[in-house]
C-alpha cells in the first residue's frame, strides 16, 4: 500500500531557497579568509625582508659610511628577498639608517649604533572591495621594520 505525503508539496523548493540565502554568506566568509591570509602573509614577508636587510646592513663589510651604492646594495637585498617570496617592492620604498641610536628601556641612548631598515608596500585589496555596502579601500599600506646592532662599532 502506497502512502501519500500531503505536506510534501508545500516543502518543494525550500532547499533551493536555503541555498540561495546561505551561499552569498559562505562566499563572503571565504573571501574574508582568503584576503586575510594573504594580507598576513605579505606583512610577514615585509617584516622578514626588513630583518634580512638590517642583518645584511649590520655586517662589517657593509658599513656604507654614506656611500650611495652601498646603501643601494642593502636596499636591493630587501627587494630581492621580497621578490623571492612573491611580493614586488620598489627600491624607493625601502629606508636604511646605519647610524640609528639604540635606545635602552630607561630611554637613554646605549652608546652604539644600529642599522634600521624599514619597507613599505601598498597591498592591493582584491576580494573584499567587491562586497557591496562596505567601504573597503583599493590598497592598504603595510610596513615592516627591523633593527640590528652594527658589528663594526660606532
Amino acid at each position: 500500500m502506497k502512502t501519500i505525503n500531503k505536506n510534501r508539496g508545500s516543502q518543494r523548493g525550500t532547499q533551493l531557497l536555503e541555498l540561495a540565502i546561505v551561499l552569498p554568506l559562505l562566499l563572503f566568509i571565504a573571501a574574508i579568509v582568503t584576503e586575510g591570509s594573504d594580507f598576513i602573509r605579505v606583512h610577514q614577508v615585509l617584516n622578514n625582508a626588513a630583518r634580512e636587510g638590517a642583518k645584511f646592513s649590520s655586517m662589517p663589510e657593509n658599513s656604507c659610511q654614506g656611500s650611495a651604492s652601498c646603501l643601494t646594495a642593502v636596499k636591493n637585498t630587501v627587494v630581492q628577498y621580497a621578490k623571492n617570496n612573491g611580493v614586488t617592492v620598489n627600491v624607493a620604498n625601502v629606508a636604511v639608517n646605519q647610524k640609528a641610536q639604540w635606545v635602552v628601556p630607561s630611554g637613554a641612548a646605549a652608546g652604539f649604533y644600529t642599522s634600521q631598515v624599514s619597507v613599505s608596500y601598498s597591498y592591493p585589496v582584491i576580494y573584499l572591495k567587491m562586497a557591496p555596502g562596505f567601504n573597503v579601500p583599493n590598497t592598504i599600506l603595510l610596513t615592516g621594520a627591523s633593527q640590528f646592532r652594527n658589528f663594526y662599532g660606532n
